[in-house]
């Protein structure tokens, strides 16, 4: 009875411990957004910042109009519609990622799927096109209209006569974001949705390898397995989108064939003189065991074609569907440009808060294919207390120095004056 009463105190001192303690804390999991149909095994892992103030940390600014403007601290902010809080905060940590495997390329590549997927918009971007446009468009016109060559022109010449319209018309523009403005200008998607039932039904990654792979149509590809694509050719088999191998109808894999390796298919049986592919390929094709005499030597199993969509996107223009993605790579370029930009020249401001005597302020240092505006923006010094907001505009690629007054005396001349 005594060891019975012992027992059930130990068990109601431990349950009064743990009551007193309260509930175990837990760690609050942090969803992350996919690249990528639920999965991003393609994309680098986002690490957590070394720094909580780096950039602002996590920290984005709401709009009344129900933006978010993802760099707050930047001179030149970007305003970003159509997404909500969770993804403006994933965008903005793949934008704040640093390391070598972090270059300006590789954040574009992480943030084109988010683009897509989420179709959203910048506010200062449609500003930027909405000005410019019409004023490339125009000028476009103009020069096809007044050009004596464009009326008679064949369709080759007119391509050629467009290349240097584009250019002529771009080189008008008195602000030119780094970037592919052609695309910017000419590809905008007039439905931004135009792909959501593709991303839907096949996720991101098997869509991206079909796209960069669907022109020609009907083209077979030969894809070894130690390609970067191969993993992806399998998927676009297995989701329907491309046969391999001997669901490849032969006469297309023997059409790319050369004459000798079809003559040493057949050299066995002593056929007559095959002096013409075309002659080699009907000889080989009515072979009964032609099949086997072509796997011999062709490995099949490395040959991928890619199939028409499935009836139930038959509507769908892949040439559209094609423009509306390079146009949306496009945004996620000037986003991933303007961001960096901005903030790098923050940081930079931020390192010379104290300078010398000898400092006498800020010089703008442009490209040579900078802008009229930058140019002119580049012709003053500023005073270190009035530093220019940089970046100068959308997709600016111009650098902000410390500028020192040039010496009165240059060194060279006072080392001359002391040679005896």
């Amino acid at each position: 009875m005594w060891i019975w009463l012992i027992v059930l105190c130990g068990v109601l001192a431990l349950i009064g411990v743990a009551v007193w303690r309260g509930p175990a804390k837990t760690k609050t999991a942090i969803k992350k957004l996919p690249q990528e149909g639920g999965t991003s095994a393609d994309s680098p892992p986002i690490a957590k910042s070394e720094s909580p103030n780096e950039r602002e940390g996590s920290a984005v600014t709401a709009t009344k109009d129900g933006g978010w403007i993802i760099n707050p601290g930047s001179s030149f902010r970007l305003t970003l519609y159509g997404i909500d809080q969770a993804t403006a905060l994933h965008l903005k940590r793949i934008l704040d990622e640093k390391g070598a495997e972090w270059s300006l390329p590789a954040k574009v590549e992480a943030l084109f799927p988010l683009v897509l997927r989420s179709n959203l918009r910048c506010k200062e971007i449609e500003a930027y096109i909405n000005e410019f446009r019409p004023v490339y468009l125009k000028t476009l016109d103009d020069l096809q209209r007044t050009s004596s060559d464009w009326a008679t022109a064949t369709e080759q010449g007119r391509k050629e006569l467009l290349i240097s319209f584009r250019a002529r018309a771009l080189a008008s523009l008195d602000i030119r974001p780094h970037g592919n403005l052609i695309t910017l200008f000419e590809d905008t998607p007039s439905d931004m949705t135009i792909d959501d039932a593709l991303l839907e039904r096949f996720g991101y990654d098997p869509m991206q390898l079909y796209m960069r792979y669907a022109e020609p149509p009907g083209k077979i590809y030969v894809i070894a397995r130690e390609h970067p694509d191969w993993a992806g050719f399998e998927k676009l088999v297995d989701l329907g989108l491309a046969v391999r191998g001997t669901e490849i109808a032969l006469s297309a894999i023997v059409d790319r064939l050369k004459l000798k390796d079809l003559r040493a298919m057949v050299a066995d049986l002593n056929p007559p003189p095959l002096t013409r592919k075309a002659q080699a390929v009907r000889y080989l094709l009515a072979l009964p065991d032609a099949k086997e005499r072509v796997a011999r030597i062709v490995p099949l199993e490395e040959h991928f074609q890619l199939c028409p969509l499935p009836a139930e996107f038959a509507h769908l223009d892949l040439q559209r569907v094609a423009s509306a993605w390079r146009y949306m790579r496009e945004i996620a370029a000037l986003i991933v440009e303007t961001y960096t930009r901005g903030y790098d020249v923050v940081e930079q401001k931020h390192l010379h808060q104290e300078h010398d005597a000898a400092v006498s302020g800020w010089k703008i240092v442009t490209t040579e294919q900078a802008c009229p505006y930058c140019k002119r923006s580049a012709d003053r010094t500023y005073p270190f207390s009035q530093a220019p907001r940089m970046p100068l505009h959308l997709g600016c690629q111009c650098q902000l120095l410390l500028y020192y007054e040039p010496s009165a005396k240059p060194a060279y001349a006072v080392d001359t004056a002391e040679v005896v």
